[in-house]
């Protein structure tokens, strides 16, 4: 039985040790987390909060380089193996975050989950985990045998985390984070950190005793580039692997698969789907055409071709619903062009090539980028330097990547165009994703209740106190905070505006500390309540209060 390691530190390839022996090790906790539907406990491997800070900042963690859409890749850990946890009693999967880990032994789901998505997840995800289950047994009762362990026994089996599938467990979030009512911006960053999570995995070495020779003679094939000294260079060890696939400069069959899926790997890295189709295919010819001996080798390319399948919709689905996210503007403009990039990646790496080429030239276009400078920067024959700013170096990207496409034969004009141009050029010409952009077919929510009223200014009011604590004034208005990011996606907020009435919240930028019984934020009229008419309003003590009488923001609210 082949195993492929995921979370192996032993490179089974000579080409990872390149990667240093400095490896930062990323710690992990085991902990006890109980299952939303069912109560039940399970373990899993997480990220501490001050881990998961760490593994963003740690360079080191990078260590085989990072792809332009952000994807990390180690020679050790696959980060993105550790951001979603799957109940293995019902196969409920959500973001690890969401359960409170700070008690290891008790690690209780925070969200609300409702009977009827109970209901849900026990009849959506039944099948799979049945068939899963039984085939998670029937490898650990084999590996047991092997060893001289006792077998498991088959009733009271759990399946670890490690034993339900990478891409079950991204696809099963997907659909239940969507059940849920997530919004179209959390889906796409689930779908793309599930795509890295697969594309990280082609890197990861192959360990099988049948392959142990096939190892050995790529090993002897790579030794005579490998440098002291070096860093990992995709761009070379593409071409090296390349070279011993397509002449090829190996002779096994062993030798060969392994030089193949190392090759495809970085292929598909490189965002090039056609090469990276073609290797596999070559791969199934040449096996087909052996009648004995190669039966493992097949499962291994039949195995990969069905992973890079589940990458290409993980990564279509990815820049899909990024563009639903930025048509809701649930993005602010200082978040743009990182999302434009990854949408524009996200696209030619699905081989969606035309419309890839829009979107990078829509963002080496925006300003923020700076296309002027980076045109001077390019007269010069130079590159951007890493302490350049970083839009700056987001355009530098995408001019890249334009580059390469209008090479390739896409037709590129000086504006976007096709499908996607209106919304592109509203974003170029007409400053959409900042406040004053207004958008025609977004309106209010209004005429809800009171209790939906207390709740946004509730959110509202105790975002305003979170921006004053961290950035130490008050911000110039509503729409700052989401300018700033203190506020992800003003549409959960309605954008500011009461739920009753649908005008705009009343709020005046306070100056320095304020009486605790200040009113920050207030409603612009008065909205029905059980006691008739009343004003609302926040106050800076982190309560609502309801008045006959209006209240304007600044004044000091009587008990």
């Amino acid at each position: 039985m082949v195993r492929i390691h995921q979370h192996s530190f032993t490179l089974a390839l000579a080409l990872l040790a390149l990667a240093g022996s400095d490896l930062a090790a990323v710690q992990m906790q085991d902990v006890r987390l109980i299952s939303p539907i069912n109560g039940k406990p399970f373990s899993a491997l997480v990220v501490p909060m001050a881990g998961a800070a760490r593994i963003e900042d740690d360079t080191t963690l990078a260590d085989m380089g990072a792809d332009d859409d952000g994807c990390r890749h180690s020679s050790g850990i696959n980060e993105y193996d550790y951001y979603i946890a799957t109940c293995p009693y019902s196969y409920f999967s959500a973001l690890t975050v969401e359960w409170d880990s700070r008690d290891a032994r008790n690690g209780r789901f925070t969200g609300e989950i409702s009977p009827e998505i109970k209901a849900w997840v026990d009849k959506e995800f039944n099948s799979d985990r049945q068939l899963e289950r039984e085939n998670a047994f029937k490898l650990a009762d084999r590996q047991a045998k092997a060893t001289g362990q006792l077998p498991p026994e088959h009733e009271g089996f759990v399946m670890s985390q490690q034993a339900i599938p990478l891409h079950r467990k991204y696809f099963n979030a997907l659909k239940c984070y969507e059940k849920r009512g997530a919004r179209s911006a959390v889906l796409a960053k689930i779908a793309l950190t599930g795509s890295w999570a697969l594309r990280v995995g082609f890197d990861q070495p192959i360990s099988s005793d049948q392959l142990a020779g096939g190892i050995q003679e790529i090993n002897d094939r790579i030794a005579r580039h490998i440098n002291d000294g070096d860093s990992f260079d995709l761009k070379k060890w593409t071409e090296v692997y390349g070279r011993i696939f397509s002449k090829p400069e190996v002779k096994t069959n062993e030798a060969i698969l392994i030089a193949g899926l190392v090759y495809h790997g970085f292929l598909v890295r490189a965002g090039e789907h056609r090469q990276a189709n073609a290797v596999l295919d070559r791969l199934h010819q040449r096996f087909e055409k052996i009648t004995q001996g190669v039966e493992l080798l097949e499962s291994l390319v039949r195995e990969r071709r069905e992973s890079y399948r589940r990458y290409r919709t993980l990564t279509d689905l990815a820049a899909t619903k990024f563009i639903e996210a930025i048509r809701q503007e649930e993005f602010s403009r200082p978040r743009l062009p990182e999302v434009l990039l990854v949408i524009a990646e996200s696209l030619r790496r699905s081989d969606r090539l035309a419309d890839a080429a829009q979107w990078y030239l829509c963002l080496g276009l925006m300003a923020e980028t700076q296309p002027k400078l980076r045109a001077d920067i390019r007269a010069e024959g130079k590159a951007p330097s890493v302490e350049a700013p970083y839009h700056l170096q987001l355009g530098w990207i995408a001019d890249q990547q334009l580059a390469r496409l209008i090479e390739a034969g896409v037709t590129v004009g000086d504006v976007p165009q096709g499908g996607y141009a209106p919304l592109l050029n509203a974003i170029l010409f007409e400053g959409f994703g900042n406040p004053e952009f207004k958008n025609p077919a977004w309106k209010p929510i209004k005429d809800a209740t009171q209790k939906e009223c207390l709740m946004i200014l509730n959110q509202v009011g105790k975002s305003v106190l979170e921006y004053k604590l961290r950035l130490g004034d008050w911000p110039s208005s509503l729409d700052d905070m989401w300018m700033r990011d203190l506020v992800r996606d003003r549409n959960l907020y309605n954008r500011f505006h009461c739920p009753v009435s649908g005008e705009q919240l009343l709020y005046d930028r306070q100056s320095g500390e304020v009486a605790q019984r200040t009113a920050l934020l207030c409603t612009p009229t008065a909205i029905p309540t059980s006691q008739g008419p009343r004003y609302g309003a926040y106050l800076a003590n982190d309560h609502v209060v309801w008045s006959e009488q209006p209240i304007k923001p600044g004044q000091v609210v009587a008990k």
